[in-house]
């Protein structure tokens, strides 16, 4: 028996040492491609890590807003637009790939809407605005004329100071205009003159006080989740804004009708009557289907006016007036009546005195017909002061309207 050699010694034969390395795969994409086509593989792992071989769709651009507009979809990329091919929504182009559009995909692109002032901003939302398109930034907003040949699209006008941080917030108002929430307030795009230019409106300006005291109680990623509608049936603005450290969660409603005079702010509280109970709910997305509004919650849908639409809730509901003083603020007034129409229970209170603010109440009633005191006799009230305010509560558990109300005096001397 030889004795045990403790040495290592160097083989005779054989290769070097290599690296190791795993299996090697070959995947074949078959059928019919076109040029413009961007296929790609998705690998995971054991342990749920992803790995993205090849070009999609939308290579390089990660889309926060998409908006359908004149055949094409536009998508808000940061500072990018990109839009896609006409008529084909998935197509594209690569922005990886210097050299134009797709060969076969005619009409996609991307830009990049400067607005000239400084660095480019990051596109929160766009609408559609007098047939052209509206790309609404954090802090202003520019009115582009959107061609089927990117070479032809032009930047017409450009807002400053008008943006918004809650792109769900702005919400076209027919083609006319365009409605949105800024950090002053509510603010609009209203056509200026037959040029069809755009400016701000401030219709906002009634609740402005009041939405930035309540957004100051926000953060910014609560502001963020504010979202709009506008309901079909009566082209109301709704917005919705979730609840501050003393602010309730609230739906803020625009009634405008310039035709007849009428711009008003409303408060609709976000609960649905469950067993009996208005249970709040907190709306993360409107949407209207064949004409009725649905808010998607976390916990499902909501319908505005429950299952058959025409659904109402013992929710009660306010109207007031601002002191008003008829244009003669110096000039002292002696009340003789008010009139109203109606449906529903209602106390109708009437002040004079701005200082103290106090309102009587000088009329009330408990059924749930309709009624109008314009054809059945005025309703006394008198009093005297320079300005005057109106405020109608009801309380009934069903359908309630108010058509209108008036109040009746005559004016006396100057103070």
């Amino acid at each position: 028996m030889s004795d045990l050699i403790s040495t290592v010694q160097a083989m005779t034969t054989g290769l070097d040492e290599v690296t190791g390395s795993g299996e090697q795969w070959s995947i074949v994409f078959d059928g019919t491609w076109r040029e413009c086509d961007r296929p790609q593989v998705t690998l995971t792992d054991q342990s749920g890590n992803q790995t993205v071989i090849g070009l999609g769709d939308t290579n390089a651009f990660e889309p926060t807003f998409l908006l359908t507009f004149k055949d094409k979809v536009y998508a808000a990329c940061d500072t990018f637009l990109a839009f896609s091919a006409i008529g084909e929504p998935s197509q594209f182009q690569d922005r990886l790939v210097v050299g134009g559009e797709d060969a076969d995909a005619p009409g996609n692109g991307f830009i990049t809407p400067g607005n000239n002032y400084g660095t480019p901003e990051a596109i929160v939302a766009m609408a559609i605005y007098q047939n052209r398109m509206a790309v609404i930034n954090r802090n202003s907003t520019q009115i582009w004329l959107m061609n089927p040949d990117p070479a032809n699209n032009e930047q017409q006008q450009v807002l400053e100071n008008l943006g918004t941080f809650a792109k769900l917030s702005v919400q076209p108002m027919g083609t006319l205009d365009v409605m949105m929430l800024t950090d002053t307030g509510f603010r609009s795009l209203r056509v200026r003159d037959s040029s069809n230019n755009a400016i701000t409106v401030d219709v906002g300006t009634p609740v402005d006080e009041i939405i930035q005291a309540h957004l100051s109680e926000l953060t910014e990623a609560q502001k963020a989740t504010a979202c709009g509608i506008v309901e079909p049936s009566s082209n109301r603005y709704w917005c919705f804004l979730p609840a501050g450290s003393t602010y309730a969660a609230s739906i803020y409603v625009l009634s405008y009708f310039p035709s007849v005079g009428i711009s008003a702010w409303s408060t609709y509280l976000p609960t649905y009557a469950a067993a009996g109970v208005n249970t709040p709910f907190h709306p993360q997305k409107f949407v209207v289907k064949e004409g009725r509004v649905y808010a998607r919650t976390a916990s499902g849908l909501v319908a505005y006016g429950g299952a058959d639409g025409n659904t109402y809730d013992a929710c009660g509901m306010t109207v007031e007036t601002p002191w008003m003083d008829a244009k003669t603020p110096a000039t002292r007034k002696h009340s003789k009546a008010v009139d109203l129409s109606c449906r529903g229970a209602w106390v109708m209170s009437l002040g004079m005195d701005p200082t103290s603010g106090t309102l009587d109440t000088v009329y009330t009633r408990s059924n749930t017909t309709d009624a109008s005191s314009f054809n059945l006799g005025t309703i006394p009230a008198r009093m005297q002061g320079t300005h005057f305010k109106l405020k109608m509560v009801e309380s009934g558990s069903g359908y309630a309207r108010l058509s209108s109300a008036a109040f009746h005096y005559e004016g006396g001397e100057a103070n």
